[in-house]
């Protein structure tokens, strides 16, 4: 089951290269818009899901569901498990198929935002917090793996910003 995991997850064989350059150059530009586009709303899709319990905080207090210190306590794991994820998320975007990794992880978070409302335990919570700092800390390497492999040294710059306006979009 792993080694058919990690085939799935596997970067595909080359594409046979395209005969004549116009062609080429035609496909490099639209793909290269549709990467842009892609990492910026993808990745602000997963702010979507990062900030759920931003909105939902509040009234978890003021119906008693949990207390202000359990709040704490899950925001401390998710920013712990987050920071891991991002370090060890990094490495494997480096050796995936990005596409299918960062759907993956923004599918899982998403399942896992929708089981917030299921239920009311604070260790249920801090478990699926957990989860959702790991899941969501798979949409920024994958992010800047995608602009580097699509654009240059010099491009780079230009382009990374605009992909960092994927939390504004995200927040709004």
């Amino acid at each position: 089951m792993l080694s058919s995991l990690i085939k799935y997850y596997k970067t595909g064989e080359d594409k046979p290269l395209l005969p004549k350059q116009k062609a080429i150059d035609k496909l490099y530009k639209k793909k290269r818009l549709s990467v842009i586009l892609s990492v910026i709303f993808g990745y602000g899709s997963f702010y979507i899901c990062r900030l759920s319990l931003s909105v939902a905080k509040g009234p978890m207090i003021q119906s008693g569901v949990i207390n202000a210190e359990q709040l704490g306590i899950i925001g401390s794991v998710l920013l712990y498990v987050y920071a891991l994820g991002k370090f060890t998320n990094g490495f494997i975007a480096d050796r995936a198929n990005i596409r299918k990794l960062m759907s993956t992880f923004l599918f899982v978070s998403a399942l896992i935002n929708i089981l917030f409302g299921l239920t009311s335990s604070f260790f249920l919570f801090l478990i699926l917090w957990a989860l959702n700092g790991w899941f969501q800390s798979g949409g920024s390497a994958p992010s800047v793996v995608s602009i580097c492999q699509w654009f240059s040294n010099k491009e780079r710059g230009t382009h990374y910003g605009l992909w960092a306006s994927s939390h504004n979009i995200g927040e709004v």
